[in-house]
């Protein structure tokens, strides 16, 4: 398919469904002259992180959402470009992107991309300098509350705050703390207390929640949508913490013991005939781990570290966030 389809035409959901279904068949059959093999297991788990049990294959609809999303996002950052301007002046000439609803006279490409911008908006925030374009009860504006926006409501002493200026001094560098603090709950206004990038002579700036220094990208996007799409199916399983990386050195020192004790299991099994259950060998794998996780630690600590600068915290974090008992 060609990239440029998957980066501006939302796709249908069938049609998302039969190419998933075309790459399956291919990877589960076993010739090329078969038409399908045996599925071992479904694709919805397949195309889940690797770290939660699936392979990493990409869920095509979540994909191309995320693809459309950029779109919607140089429409938000890049409002002079040529298109931008053309699908301002039709469909939201005096409102947001982020409060403009679906027109039933839109396009169908339009209409599409509005409902990507209900899941887009999830993650994208302004970051607050002069606070003169900002609406204070419509747009996303304060970190750390659940859509990035005030769950209070305007009453009749506060109908004439409007825009998040009105809730900065005179110098423009501070909040007018008595306002903030009489306005809106005890943990909206600590909340924006703690917003410090005040600035007076620079605009606001809309930013990428979830990406590296506010800067969007498709795949960050695309991880929001798949964690979406396992909480919403019930697709999250219970599990320790583990690193970000698939491949540390905790999780490698860690699979070499499980290995050793399954050796072990299994000569159990042939030469006594004691079988040992899988729990147990995960256990005793695990507390032998801890154990030695615990003396590398203080040896790195005590002798290793003073001479080479070798820092301790690194593997000290690991071997706790694999979460296994030292004893």
């Amino acid at each position: 398919m060609l990239h440029f389809i998957k980066q501006y035409f939302a796709l249908y959901k069938i049609l998302c469904r039969k190419i998933s279904q075309t790459f399956a068949s291919f990877w589960w059959k076993k010739k090329a002259d078969q038409n399908r093999g045996i599925h071992w297991k479904s694709w919805t788990y397949l195309t889940l992180p690797k770290v939660k049990g699936g392979l990493g294959f990409k869920d095509i609809l979540l994909f191309n959402r995320a693809l459309i999303a950029k779109q919607l996002w140089k429409l938000l950052t890049r409002p002079n470009l040529l298109v931008c301007k053309v699908l301002k002046a039709k469909y939201f000439p005096q409102e947001s992107l982020f409060t403009v609803p679906k027109k039933k006279n839109g396009s169908w490409l339009w209409n599409s991309w509005i409902e990507v911008r209900d899941s887009m908006q999830e993650g994208a925030r302004y970051d607050i300098r002069d606070g003169k374009s900002m609406k204070i009860w419509e747009f996303p504006w304060v970190p750390s509350l659940l859509g990035f926006k005030l769950s209070s409501s305007p009453t009749d002493t506060t109908t004439h705050l409007i825009w998040v200026k009105d809730l900065i001094d005179q110098t423009g560098r501070h909040w007018n703390t008595q306002l903030v603090q009489s306005t809106f709950t005890d943990t909206e206004a600590q909340t924006i207390l703690n917003i410090k990038s005040l600035d007076p002579l620079t605009p606001d700036m809309l930013v990428w929640d979830s990406g590296t220094n506010g800067a969007f990208s498709v795949s960050s996007t695309y991880s929001k949508l798949v964690a979406q799409k396992m909480e919403n199916n019930g697709l999250c399983r219970e599990q320790q913490s583990l690193n970000k990386t698939t491949t540390s050195e905790a999780r490698i020192h860690l699979s070499t013991y499980i290995l050793w004790w399954l050796w072990k299991a299994r000569n159990l099994w042939i030469f006594e005939d004691s079988w040992m259950e899988d729990k147990i060998v995960a256990e005793l794998a695990g507390k032998d781990w801890g154990q030695c996780a615990a003396i590398l630690i203080l040896v790195v600590s005590a002798v290793v570290e003073p001479f080479l600068g070798i820092s301790s915290l690194r593997l000290a974090d690991a071997h706790n966030g694999l979460g296994v008992a030292t004893s």
